[in-house]
């Protein structure tokens, strides 16, 4: 897997710089994320106010990076924070959004990389995801090939808005090879 700077040159080479949130990001942050729990494909919430939105992205212990396009736009960011508390907090938790017309463009799978870099700098030594969608099936497959493998599944965990349910998955990576 590259480091971080390679993450970084390759986002620059796409047009986009990678910085920590700053709060003149918040507004465009947060429509991504309104954008993204309306969906209803990639987070279990159901509220997105902006509340919700500095709960979920920006507490204490988040450590929140924004991408940004050449002209400044927000097109997407993540948090990496412990998923855990006291002696489990060496188990790094993330989330990502990306705005709609960036997706399916690599950029996501950036945005992982650079969290997995970030993780391990922050002293993490494995990223735990809590809750994968089953449906989400490319987010599943992107993640497998970054390395995070699935070590359980919670039945019917997320009520779908058709009133189905689908699974959850409990997805982990090692941080030793980054």
């Amino acid at each position: 897997m590259e480091n971080l700077l390679e993450t970084y040159k390759q986002l620059n080479d796409l047009g986009y710089t990678l910085q920590p949130f700053k709060q003149e990001d918040e507004h465009q942050l947060y429509d991504i994320f309104r954008h993204v729990v309306d969906a209803g494909g990639q987070f279990p919430f159901e509220c997105n106010s902006k509340q919700e939105f500095h709960r979920q992205f920006l507490d204490a212990e988040s450590n929140v990076y924004v991408c940004h396009s050449s002209n400044n736009e927000v097109i997407g960011g993540f948090y990496v924070r412990p998923n855990f508390s006291d002696r489990s907090r060496h188990i790094a938790n993330a989330a990502y959004m990306v705005r709609e017309g960036y997706r399916a463009q690599g950029i996501g799978t950036l945005l992982i990389k650079a969290s997995l870099c970030i993780a391990k700098d922050l002293g993490f030594h494995a990223m735990q995801f809590n809750m994968v969608f089953s449906q989400n099936i490319s987010a599943v497959r992107l993640y497998q090939k970054l390395g995070f493998r699935i070590i359980g599944k919670i039945p019917e965990a997320i009520l779908n808005s058709d009133g189905t349910y689908q699974d959850g998955y409990i997805m982990y990576r090692s941080l030793e090879d980054i």
